[in-house]
Order: C-alpha cells, then structure tokens, then sequence
C-alpha cells in the first residue's frame, strides 16, 4: 500500500464525507488508481454512503469496525485491542491509496477515541488531513487556538499533512419558525481573512478552503419521508424533487404564501385544510414545490384532498408522519446537515464541489515518494510480529511446560497459528496445570515426557561436551536433572526451530546449554541481548541488559552492530545511541573514555550505520535535550537502540522504566547464537511469553 489519508474532524458537523470524497475526487484527477475508501468506524447508517461512493469512484469499499463494538472495547479499556484490530483490517490491503474517514463516535469518548486516532495514524504510518469549519462571526484567535491544539495532539509524528476548512461561512439557517437554506447570503471574504490570520498555517498548510453553497445542502422529498419514517397520501415526484427551503405554516395563508417558492417543503398539520389547498393552487400555477408533511398523524379532510386532485396527479408529494412540528423540524436539520450517501446526484455533484476547491499540489507532494515510518507504533510492532511469525510455520520447544503461563502461551500460539509449539513435561500433570487454570490446551499440542528422550540424546551430549569431561553416564543424569539441557539437543538436532525457556528458570541456567552446544556464528565475538521496549508512542531497543557484566570497547561495538541488525530485521531504521553519563567532551574518565572507542569502532567497521556516542539518555531520547547538549549529532533526539556501557547500567535501566512507566518489554533475545534460544524474565506475563515465542520464530527464519 502507497498511501494512506486518514480524514479527521477537529470539531463536529464539519462535513467529513464530504470531504472525504473530495480527497478521492482530487485523487483520482491525479491520475491515481486503485483507491480503497472506508468509514474506520461505522453504523449501520453508514452502509448507503459506502455502495454509492464504490458506484461513482469504482473504489474498492472496505468495512470498518462497528460503532458498537468500538465502544464496547472502549468502556472495557481494550484500546490497543481496538487499534490492532483496525491495523488487520488494513495493513495489507493491495491499493495505491487508501481513504481512512475518521469520527468521533461517542461525544463521551472523545478523548479516547482521539487516542485511537492517533495510535492508528501512528501504526498505518498514515498521513492526517484534519477539517474544520469557521462560523460567520468567529475571531481568528479561537480559530488559531483550535487549529494549534489539533497540530499539537496529532502531529508528534510529521503526520498532519494539513487543514481543509468546510462549510465556510454556512448560515445559521434554523429558527423556531422558518429552515431557509438560499435566504440567507454570506461574507465568503470575512472567513477568508480570518483564516489568513491564523498563524498555525505556516506550520502546516491550508489544503483546502470550501465556501457553503447552498444548492448542494439539498436532499429529496423521498429522504425526508424515508427520514421520518412517513406515509406517503401521494408520492408524485418525491424521488426527483429537491429540498431548497422549509417552511413550518403554523399562521394564515396570507402569512406564508411569500414563502411558497420553487423548492419549498412545507410543515403543517394534518387538519390544515388551507394551507394543503394553497400549496396544491401554487403547483397548479406551475411553481414546483417540495412537498407538504402532515404531521402528528393526522389525516387531510378527503374533501380537501379532492381539490387537489389535479396538483397531485402534476407530481406534488404529500405524505403523513406520527412525529409533531418540532420533532419533524429537527430531523430535517440533522438531515440537512448530513450528506446523503445514496443520493448519487446530489454525491457527485458534492465531491467535484469540494475536489476543486483543494489544493491539489498538496495532495500531489504525497504522491512522488513513499512515506517513511519515523517510529513503529507498540502496537503495530505486536502486530507485525505475530503476523510474520504466523507465515513461517516454526516450531518451538518449551521446556518449563508445567507452568501455567507456559501453558496458555503455547494455547494462544497454536490456536492463532503463530507457531508450533512442544511442551516438555509430563502429560498427565500439564493437562492438571490447565484445567486448574482454565486453559482448553489443544488436544493435539505435542506434549515431550523428558525421561523418554534421555537415551537417546544422551550421546549427543556426551559427544559434544567430552572433551570438557562429560562422560555417558553424566550425559544421561544432566539430561534428566537439567530440562534445558535436553530442550537445547532439540534444537541442536534440528527437530525444533527455537527454544524459549526462563519463566521459573535463571538467565544463567537457561542461556548456558546454548553457549556449549549451540555456540556462536563464525562471524560474532560474543553473544549479546537486547529488549524490546514497547513505550508509549514508540518501539526503541535496549542492550546488553542481560548477558555480558562489563564488555570491553570492542564488545561494546560489537553489541551495538548486533543489536541494530536486529533492529533492521524487525522493521526499525536504527539509530544507535552509545549511552554514558557524558555526552560528547563533556565528562572525562576511563568509562567514557570506552564508549568513545566502541563508538570509533563501531563506525569503522560499519561506516553506513547511524550511531554516536558518548551520548546521555536524555540527550539520546529527547530532542530538546538534543538541541542544548549535542545539537550536531545525528542520532541524538532520535535515538532508537541504546547501547548501555555494562550489565549494572543497562539491566537496572530498562527495569526502571518497564515498571516505572508500566512498559512492555520483550526479552532478553539473544543474538550471535547459530539457532535462537531466548531466555524469558521469571516475573514475565503471558504476553510477554507469547511475542517472545513469535520473535524466536522469526530468528530462525
């Protein structure tokens, strides 16, 4: 997918779809082919507007996620639930761009929702068109405040592309006694130079401003009897006639008949007798109404309706509803105000009207190059592993197969075809575990007792680590006393793709059989971890936090080359940040003067990776840190792996933050073994069980 617009409004009744189809139009004036158009959450109102979009555009429609269900996982807190939902409905959608057509949902949750907004904008690595309106006497400073907050809440990632105004200076149409949509004109120039006061506008530009136009708030006499729920007493014409102005007739005919115009719907009551002759006398006279609504269900005197016979049968729709005068006012306001999707006419006149007043060399910039993500989003970073690890098929080995976490992250993994996973353990005792713990383990999930494999691997070992004075015997009691031992002949042997272990285990006794029989590849010095750090807004990697207590300078560059390899094969562009307590000249002393070397290092023997040092966390992480202590180095700010300069600095680091900051964190994950082994923390959740799984997968891959 090339790319993706989401449509955002700043404040309500501004017309989205409108604009929305306005953007299509544009594009597809633009020469761009194979647009995909989706409400990103939609009632079950919303399924016209989407048939009538696909007929004109000949888009393809994609159905979001219901209203109603988005609210449910919103009062139970699921908002990443939601926002991973949303990414599989689109990540891999084959189209060269994609209209996403935002809303508020619940007034009550509008804060969350713009949350999810940005959350999405952040994971489709969308770009943000958000819209607004100006009404008539707005000063330009509430204007400029309400455009600077949007930037401020949606743009932390360059996602804005701009700001559309729609329905500029719309009238204040309603009143308590007459809708008129024409009657009232407007000062296009005033919303102008208000807009061309607003300072928001030299960060982020105007893409279009759309002035109202009233002959495009129209809708037909059938949309608003089909509205109201309404009997037709004689259809005539109402498919084709057009709303241009209301008028409710509570007074005398004398009052009103100035209002009895090309276009006019009139609202009155059932017993009106005149007002009905009236309406049927102008038609007679060839002034083409709107209609008549009787309203409160009250039924015309057939007398009456004999009269005007002859108007009816000339096409003038009159039809009843049980709703009263103000109920029925109401809904035609709220209709009026709403675009009506399965009107093709009035839609296609609406999205030529709102393409021309874009400006298309903004939509055209998109188009020349591809967007590059600047951040992975947590939550697309969950997402594309689980989906990358579901296409390989690996199978894992779990050796600590009597714990309970173990249990339900290998029932998670095997259901979702995430991968294959073996628990080692006794059968009868696993299944125990499960029930105790209300997990419905597979019945087909392969279960190994380890006392059955103990002969046979135990040559395997005692081949491999006798020259370190491992006798048969001693093969055979390790393998029985020491689950990773024989989960790590697994893997050696090849009937496993990767082995994860550690959750009721230590890093040492977990990792130390890959050492012996595993080993390291021919080109890497040493082993070394990293942990994925899922902050709030971002993905960033930290290392060594868990193997190697106090590196030299050439281990450290070594740790720094493997750990942003490991960045690039999970989707990241590494930036690496060689963290110390100075920041480039500004501290002295023997620990720096190491980060500096790894650093040289590192640069020479990589010389297209983008790393500096020595760096401070603030400095690395935080741009207006940045700007005062490193204001010419490319990493600092931006930094997204961070290399801590021992074990102490590096493992009580991301402990802080993972429970400071409530931060998941995945790992450690080994790198510079020949097969993946990866140790688990023994506090880890059932999540963390899971994506350690899906990312081991994907080593061996």
């Amino acid at each position: 997918m090339k790319n993706i617009y989401m449509i955002l409004p700043i404040s309500g009744a501004v017309g989205i779809t409108s604009v929305s189809l306005g953007v299509i139009h544009t594009l597809q004036e633009l020469g761009v082919n194979k647009i995909a158009y989706s409400k990103l959450f939609h009632s079950p109102n919303d399924k016209g507007a989407g048939n009538t979009a696909q007929q004109i555009f000949h888009l393809k429609l994609i159905e979001g996620i219901s209203t109603e269900e988005v609210n449910s996982l919103l009062s139970e807190g699921k908002e990443d639930d939601l926002i991973e939902k949303v990414i599989h409905t689109y990540d891999k959608i084959d189209t060269n761009a994609l209209i996403l057509e935002g809303s508020r949902v619940d007034e009550n949750r509008v804060s969350q929702v713009i949350d999810i907004n940005i959350g999405i904008a952040q994971a489709l690595n969308a770009q943000i068109i958000l819209v607004d309106t100006i009404e008539v006497a707005e000063k330009y400073k509430s204007v400029d405040a309400r455009l600077y907050n949007a930037l401020e809440t949606y743009d932390e990632q360059d996602s804005v592309l701009g700001f559309i105004y729609n329905k500029v200076n719309a009238p204040k149409y309603f009143n308590s006694r007459n809708l008129f949509l024409t009657k009232e004109k407007v000062n296009d120039n005033k919303a102008i130079t208000v807009l061309s006061k607003c300072k928001t506008f030299s960060k982020k530009p105007l893409a279009g401003c759309i002035p109202w136009d009233a002959n495009l708030a129209t809708f037909t006499t059938y949309n608003a009897c089909l509205a109201l729920d309404g009997k037709y007493i004689n259809e005539g014409e109402a498919s084709t006639r057009r709303v241009r102005h209301i008028a409710i007739a509570t007074r005398t005919v004398d009052h009103i008949i100035q209002y009895m115009l090309p276009g006019a719907l009139f609202i009155t009551g059932g017993d009106r007798d005149d007002i009905l002759i009236a309406t049927a006398l102008k038609e007679m006279n060839k002034q083409k109404l709107a209609g008549v609504i009787l309203t409160n269900n009250a039924q015309p005197n057939k007398s009456s309706l004999l009269e005007c016979n002859k108007a009816l049968s000339k096409g003038l729709p009159v039809f009843i509803t049980k709703e009263d005068t103000y109920t029925v006012t109401q809904k035609l306001y709220q209709l009026n105000n709403e675009l009506l999707l399965e009107d093709i006419e009035i839609v296609q006149q609406i999205s030529e009207y709102v393409a021309s007043h874009i400006n298309k060399d903004i939509i055209k910039s998109t188009l020349k190059t591809q967007r590059k993500k600047k951040k992975i989003s947590p939550v697309y970073f969950r997402y594309q592993i689980l989906e990358k690890a579901k296409s390989l098929n690996k199978t894992i080995i779990l050796p600590e197969g009597k714990d309970h976490r173990i249990i339900e992250a290998a029932t998670f993994c095997h259901k979702k075809g995430i991968a294959k996973c073996i628990l080692l353990g006794e059968e009868d005792k696993i299944r125990t575990t499960s029930k105790n713990y209300w997990i419905d383990l597979p019945s087909d999930i392969e279960i190994i007792n380890p006392f059955d494999y103990a002969d046979k691997y135990a040559p395997v070992l005692h081949s491999l680590r006798k020259k370190k004075g491992m006798t048969e015997s001693l093969a055979i009691d390790t393998i029985k006393s020491d689950i990773m031992v024989l989960a790590t002949l697994f893997l050696y042997d090849g009937k496993v793709d990767g082995m994860v272990g550690g959750a009721s285990t230590s890093t040492a006794r977990t990792i130390m059989p890959a050492f012996q029989l595993i080993k390291t590849k021919k080109d890497v010095s040493l082993v070394s971890s990293v942990f994925f750090m899922l902050l709030p807004d971002k993905v960033v990697i930290y290392g060594d936090c868990a193997v190697n207590p106090n590196p030299s300078s050439k281990e450290l560059a070594e740790i720094a080359i493997q750990s942003a390899d490991m960045a690039k094969r999970f989707g990241m562009d590494p930036k690496v940040a060689m963290i110390s307590y100075s920041t480039g000249s500004s501290g002295s002393g023997e620990d720096v003067d190491k980060v500096i070397k790894a650093t040289t290092l590192a640069k020479q023997k990589c010389p297209e990776l983008l790393i500096d040092g020595p760096l401070q966390y603030d400095a690395a992480s935080t741009m207006e840190v940045a700007k005062l202590k490193a204001p010419t180095s490319p990493v600092a700010g931006n930094a997204n792996v961070f290399i801590f300069p021992d074990l102490n600095t590096g493992n009580t680091t991301y402990k802080a933050v993972q429970r400071s900051a409530n931060v998941v964190s995945i790992g450690p994950i080994l790198q510079g073994l020949n097969k993946p082994v990866n140790d688990l923390s023994r506090g880890a959740l059932v999540n963390d069980i899971i994506y350690t799984i899906a990312i081991t997968a994907i080593q061996s891959s």
